[in-house]
């Protein structure tokens, strides 16, 4: 049986539906209400990934696991870190563009936004729910004989980098909102608490 044609925007809710089953974000699920359908070689939606560390990495697993069935193509990657640079081109076999500088991958004219939210399509978005749970070391292994990359692995950890909890795990919260939404927030709650996993 041939199923319909759809267009490039159209497609971009099957792209995000794909991915959201994959990465396991709640805040996606809702556009899961429709199968992935054929698409036309030239309706691809070419996707670019900024920041290719474990994070990236993973992400990157995962577009590439729906890549055919969703007509998706991993076209640029890009990095400042030369380990995370180079296991994103292993990743993606060479195939993507690879940058070290963001800017130069945000020029390239044919790569497709997925704003499917900002757009308004899913309806009007009335608030937005983020959280965060950690309980490790932030510190980071250095390669061997190689200390003055730790301020570019342990950013976090120095002073001229880093403002604390309220800059790296609140700031996050935050941003999607104004990311999703083009727009600062008119008010915000924030809650938090010490979680102990009793142990028997």
């Amino acid at each position: 049986m041939n199923l319909p044609y759809k267009s490039r925007r159209a497609f971009i809710k099957n792209t995000i539906m794909g991915s959201a089953a994959l990465m396991s974000y709640p805040w996606l699920e809702a556009l899961a209400n429709e199968p992935a359908v054929s698409m036309l070689a030239a309706d691809k939606v070419r996707i670019g990934i900024v920041g290719t560390g474990s994070r990236g990495q993973g992400l990157l697993h995962n577009l590439l696991a729906i890549e055919t069935t969703h007509n998706i193509e991993i076209a640029a990657i890009c990095d400042n870190y030369e380990p995370n640079y180079q296991k994103a081109i292993e990743i993606t076999h060479g195939k993507a563009k690879a940058f070290y500088d963001y800017r130069e991958l945000l020029d390239i004219k044919d790569i497709d936004a997925i704003d499917y939210i900002r757009s308004g399509k899913i309806g009007v978005v009335t608030q937005i729910r983020a959280y965060w749970h950690r309980n490790n070391d932030w510190r980071r292994p250095v390669p061997e004989g190689k200390l003055e990359l730790d301020r570019k692995i342990n950013w976090r950890l120095y002073k001229e980098y880093s403002c604390g909890l309220m800059t790296e795990l609140a700031s996050h919260q935050i941003q999607i909102a104004n990311w999703v939404k083009d727009a600062q927030p008119v008010s915000v709650i924030g809650v938090g608490g010490i979680k102990l996993l009793e142990r028997r």
